[in-house]
């Protein structure tokens, strides 16, 4: 299962496949809401995107320096596209620094502007599907990762436009490898595990280091676990050990492994009162605090899970994988509906087969 295969065939089989893929938005009416402990921290200013059940999200605090470098970020790449048009990178730039703010509805918006002019570039629909996975946007931003998959299907090892920083160039992922992550991600947070499992299966035959196969395997274990994919499960597990060598940036989802194989204990794993004050801080502690409520909601303990994915909505930096998974996982616990999903066709004809 965890051996590569040859990666031209994988991507043309999934590719010939018709799945269902989330609908963008819940409609709000007549909907339970969320309980006071599971909203975003009081801030002021513009809401920057909803949440599944229509609750304004807004800006999470960060440190000045940080929320500086931000500002300046966009500025200049937003100089550096008024002067460069024609060129695709600058689209990229600009929409990327929009994001890394949480600013999604303007990172949309000018990635609407380069699809329509570079529609045969696969990182403009990438990008765009990042933007509307951090939107609540599941069914647009699975359609752009399909168009992403289909124009890279030629490119192998193909990396993108867009230089990786931070942890991210730590990681070195190949596009390919982000844009089935994505995919994932959209399937998993509208319930669809059995789909997004094989997408996470797809990242492990585009993992070409440690680190990839160790985040691959903490979203492979925690689909096939809740899906009753017994035996997944358990080749997952019997990869895991404390001896693993995994870089410190990748050490949590390490850490989530080992929770749920039994070799920590939850007092070690994370200390959900020690709430993180930054994006940065905000990552390593989404990654272990989701863990609990994976394995909650493994034994059916709903109102466990429900109450750790609560404290996780309370931290507020909600452009992270985790914190969206939990949210969509709150819905579904209190019965909430996701809408149902969409079925397209994902060889471009007009009508779903």
């Amino acid at each position: 299962m965890f051996k590569n295969r040859f990666m031209n065939k994988v991507i043309l089989s999934l590719l010939s496949i018709v799945l269902l893929i989330s609908a963008c938005k819940n409609d709000p009416k007549g909907a339970q809401q969320m309980p006071p402990e599971a909203t975003d921290p009081a801030r002021s200013g513009e809401a920057y995107s909803m949440t599944l059940d229509g609750k304004k999200l807004m800006e999470w605090n960060e440190p000045t320096e940080i929320k500086a470098k931000n500002d300046a970020d966009i500025s200049n790449t937003r100089t550096r596209y008024l002067q460069g048009l024609n060129d695709v990178t600058r689209y990229l730039e600009y929409a990327k620094a929009y994001l890394a703010d949480g600013h999604v509805e303007n990172a949309i918006s000018i990635l609407d502007k380069a699809a329509a002019k570079f529609e045969n570039t696969a990182d403009v629909f990438y990008w765009r599907g990042e933007a509307k996975i951090k939107g609540r946007q599941f069914a647009e931003a699975n359609s752009d990762f399909w168009k992403a998959a289909k124009l890279m299907e030629t490119q192998q090892g193909y990396k993108g436009l867009v230089r990786l920083t931070g942890i991210d160039s730590i990681l070195n992922p190949s596009l390919h490898y982000l844009n089935y992550q994505g995919m994932g991600m959209s399937y998993q947070a509208a319930g669809e595990l059995n789909s997004a499992d094989k997408m996470y299966e797809v990242c492990g035959d585009f993992s070409t280091n440690p680190d990839l196969w160790t985040v691959s395997y903490y979203y492979q274990y925690q689909n096939y676990a809740r899906s009753g994919n017994e035996t997944g499960a358990k080749e997952v597990m019997a990869t895991v050990d404390k001896s693993k060598q995994t870089l410190p940036p990748f050490k949590p989802y390490l850490d989530a492994l080992l929770y749920w194989k039994g070799d920590i204990a939850e007092a070690e794993l994370v200390d959900l009162d020690q709430m993180p004050h930054s994006s940065e801080e905000a990552r390593p502690w989404l990654i272990k605090a989701y863990a609990l409520v994976v394995k909650a909601m493994i034994e059916k303990k709903n109102d466990k899970a429900l109450e750790y994915c609560n404290k996780i909505l309370s931290c507020g930096y909600w452009a992270q994988y985790p914190y969206i998974l939990a949210e969509s996982d709150a819905l579904r616990i209190r019965k909430i509906q996701i809408p149902k999903t969409d079925v397209i066709d994902i060889r471009g004809t007009s009508k779903p087969n």
